[in-house]
């Protein structure tokens, strides 16, 4: 179309998120022999330029106590997140020590994330305590997420 690139290119993609009519007038820049001029054109014109996409949803959810108001509140902020990175501090057989320092267990992690249909869990955030031995926590986390996942298939 003998466009260049500019500012325009913003105003042209927001036009096309926010949906606006094809009527919607975008002023782009068109190359010319003297070099580029503005030219008016119609949002339907140049729609075919801009290629939509659904973007990822990634949830980061560290350093909470686990009880049922927290998990309402963290459900609604994850939910359908395509990657969620949450805490798993302690195993379950701990809890008690999860709860005296405001931390979820792994079980409770992985439980939150099947409830809010999270696509994929990645435990972090792990307690000292397990120095070396992530794998049980990260095991268990996946063991309560995969429960419901396997059910919602």
């Amino acid at each position: 179309m003998g466009l260049e690139i500019g500012q325009w290119l913003r105003n042209l993609k927001q036009a096309v998120v926010r949906e606006l009519p094809s009527s919607t007038v975008i002023t782009a820049l068109r190359r010319q022999d003297e070099g580029v001029a503005p030219v008016v054109l119609p949002l339907g014109d140049l729609r075919h330029l801009v290629e939509t996409t659904k973007g990822q949803k990634v949830a980061y959810v560290v350093d909470v106590r686990g009880h049922e108001e927290n998990a309402r509140r963290i459900e609604h902020l994850i939910v359908d997140a395509d990657t969620l990175f949450i805490e798993c501090a302690f195993l379950d057989a701990d809890a008690a020590q999860a709860r005296q320092k405001n931390h979820l267990t792994a079980r409770q992690a992985g439980l939150l994330a099947r409830r809010a249909c999270v696509r994929r869990l990645v435990p972090c955030h792990y307690s000292t305590r397990y120095t070396g031995r992530g794998d049980e926590l990260a095991r268990e986390a996946e063991c309560a997420f995969r429960a419901s996942a396997e059910t919602r298939a």
